[in-house]
């Protein structure tokens, strides 16, 4: 499942709503032009792609690169600056979670290993190069700072759409 979206509520809750459902969350990076965009949809694989609806000028047009149609779900932020139409059938980011069953019971990877991201290089030298982090890869690079004191673990900010938890 894809995600193109600022740093926004629905950016974070995806980071963990994704893996929790089995899937594997790819953020795309904001900047990236239509045709790198279409190429990860592709090589990713992409079956959803969620898109924030300032964003859709770049998912259409990545469209016009890419062969695979995922479906879409459309985040619509009203305090955004801009709001394009959105002329493909899609559906609405809150109405998708408003119909979410609240006794939805996750289950976590089967092993540490199984994938729960997909992220891409920016594609500076070429085509974008993706990696898969599995959630044990994560653990063990960031496992350390539950054993810090707390003046010793100065909080970290990190774009959401670098870093996949």
């Amino acid at each position: 499942m894809a995600v193109l979206a600022f740093n926004t509520p629905e950016m974070f809750e995806s980071h963990f709503s994704v893996p929790m459902t089995g899937g594997v969350i790819n953020t795309i990076n904001t900047r990236l032009d239509a045709e790198t965009v279409g190429y990860i949809l592709d090589h990713g694989k992409v079956r959803v792609a969620i898109v924030d609806r300032q964003l859709y000028p770049v998912y259409k047009a990545a469209l016009e690169f890419a062969e695979s149609r995922p479906q879409l779900v459309v985040i619509d932020d009203p305090a955004a600056g801009e709001r394009p139409d959105v002329e493909i059938p899609h559906h609405s980011y809150e109405s998708l979670i408003s119909s979410g069953n609240p006794d939805f019971s996750w289950q976590p990877p089967e092993d540490e290993w199984q994938a729960i991201a997909l992220n891409y290089t920016s594609g500076t030298t070429g085509r974008p190069k993706g990696g898969l982090s599995p959630p044990g890869l994560l653990s063990d690079e960031y496992g350390h700072r539950d054993r810090l004191e707390p003046a010793e673990s100065p909080p970290i900010p990190v774009l959401c759409t670098h870093v996949s938890l």
